[in-house]
């Protein structure tokens, strides 16, 4: 394996499958700093855990010849006759069935750099604002709504002193 490039969270090759960043199995591991075999062994044993499109897909046939082209830097054996390409939800799942520190740090790095687009990023951060700004502007909504109150309080208390002013006998009289 001496002249295969190291693979880290910033090199992976970028390729997208219906519109979601994805891995190869062999690239996972490659990765993780796991053998491919181990990456197949825990999905065999924890495939309920597994939910097709959502962790992973699983390319065969015909498609998987159209996609070979694009795979090309990903390692996949001519004669596979499947391939599984990995979501950010099944490459986390698998950093924690690996549990190594490596794998973790790999995955928090490739949630970083791989599967969060500068433009998801921007979307966060926009959306974040977003958040933030209606909250201000929740809040000032609340505080001009109780500034209204206050007023409305002082008038009420006023008028109640003078009803109990009235009915009381003034003692200014008496002195």
């Amino acid at each position: 394996m001496s002249n295969v490039a190291a693979l880290t969270p910033d090199s992976v090759p970028a390729f997208k499958y219906e519109g979601k960043p994805v891995v190869t199995s062999a690239m996972l591991a490659r990765l993780y700093g796991a053998a491919e075999k181990q990456i197949q062994n825990n999905y065999l044993r924890n495939r309920c855990r597994f939910v097709q499109g959502k962790h992973f897909f699983k390319i065969e046939g015909k498609e998987l010849s159209d996609l070979r082209p694009s795979l090309r830097g990903s390692q996949i054996p001519a004669k596979a006759r499947s391939v599984i390409l990995w979501t950010q939800r099944g490459a986390a799942r698998h950093a924690k069935m690996l549990e190594t520190n490596k794998a973790w740090d790999v995955f928090e790095a490739l949630e970083d750099s791989y599967f969060a687009s500068p433009l998801e990023r921007l979307q966060e951060a926009v959306e974040a604002l977003k958040a933030q700004d209606e909250r201000g502007s929740h809040a000032g909504r609340e505080l001009n709504r109780h500034k209204h109150v206050k007023p409305k309080i002082a008038q009420e208390v006023e008028r109640r002193f003078q009803e109990v002013q009235m009915s009381l006998p003034h003692l200014d009289k008496q002195a």
